[in-house]
């Protein structure tokens, strides 16, 4: 995956991915399990957001928890909570700025700027 990269500007979280890759001494971390540093909290952008980055048909709420969908506060048991999903996408929307009617419509309604935002707020 040429291109792709973790990055992170605040400390305690770089602490977490060093503590992260300690787990792995025979592998660096670019081949470290994506999952594994997902649940450290590490972001990940993927080069080509339309195949690696979204889901062209979820709402732009459902691609801002794709990585968080089995956690709280947006899981209950086996189904999600709407109301927190949709206060947490209007959250991060307004934080990066992100234009839109709504939360709830498709994320692929979004110019490709939009787009990368989401992917960025995610």
């Amino acid at each position: 995956m040429a291109g792709d990269f973790l990055m992170n500007l605040k400390p305690e979280t770089l602490s977490r991915i060093d503590e992260a890759i300690s787990h792995y001494p025979q592998k660096r971390s670019a081949t470290l399990p994506l999952l594994h540093l997902i649940q450290e909290d590490v972001g990940y952008i993927p080069e080509d957001r339309s195949d690696d980055g979204i889901i062209g048909s979820f709402s732009v709420a459902e691609n801002l928890i794709l990585d968080l969908h089995d956690r709280p506060p947006f899981a209950r048991g086996i189904s999600l909570d709407p109301a927190t999903v949709a206060a947490s996408a209007a959250q991060r929307v307004e934080e990066y700025d992100v234009r839109l009617t709504s939360v709830q419509d498709p994320i692929s309604t979004l110019s490709g700027g939009n787009q990368q935002k989401v992917v960025l707020a995610r």
